[in-house]
């Protein structure tokens, strides 16, 4: 796995969408864009050889409050509690079938509340959310198989509910600029 495409499935594993573009379109200054980088580099070497959710998380959490101390005009005030609870519920159910009423109970809101505060502070839907963390785990998975293991593109997308498979391809190669297959292939 080429490291841009691990740094960047680390960096849209721990950052908002909105944070995700600061850092795109070089919203850092100087300095701190080498910090970042090593930050990333350095996070990402260690996702790899790790397999406890335990340190991942806590590394995507330090991850989070650099972004937030880094890109304070593009991060905005942190995220309500409700939205925290609801996006932890995302990450954590990612491979179940949940729904947007699942979501809304963790996060001890109406459905109709969770979209509101989903809108107003992340500029998103949960649904949307939910695609996006699955996406981003389908990447994983793809970039980490092993030629032979018996891995298809099929497979991970049932693992992590992707519906239609054209669709989603189609998704994918948008982000990622290539399709699941080449991703499964390199």
């Amino acid at each position: 796995m080429r490291a841009s495409e691990a740094t960047r499935t680390t960096l849209e594993r721990a950052l908002t969408p909105t944070q995700v573009r600061a850092v795109d379109e070089g919203r850092l200054d100087p300095e701190q864009r080498d910090s970042w980088s090593v930050l990333l580099e350095h996070t990402t070497r260690i996702l790899e050889s790790s397999a406890s959710p335990a340190v991942t998380e806590a590394l995507l959490s330090a991850i989070r409050v650099a972004a937030d101390e880094a890109l304070p005009a593009v991060s905005g005030p942190a995220p309500s509690a409700h939205v925290r609870l609801a996006v932890e519920y995302i990450e954590r159910h990612a491979a179940d079938d949940i729904s947007v009423d699942d979501i809304a109970s963790a996060s001890a809101l109406s459905v109709r509340g969770l979209q509101s505060v989903f809108r107003r502070e992340l500029d998103s839907t949960p649904l949307r959310v939910l695609g996006d963390v699955r996406m981003t785990r389908v990447r994983s998975d793809l970039c980490s198989a092993v030629p032979g293991d018996g891995t298809s593109v099929a497979s991970v997308m049932v693992r992590w509910r992707v519906g239609h498979q054209g669709r989603f391809a189609h998704a994918y190669a948008q982000r990622y600029g290539e399709f699941p297959r080449e991703t499964l292939a390199s």
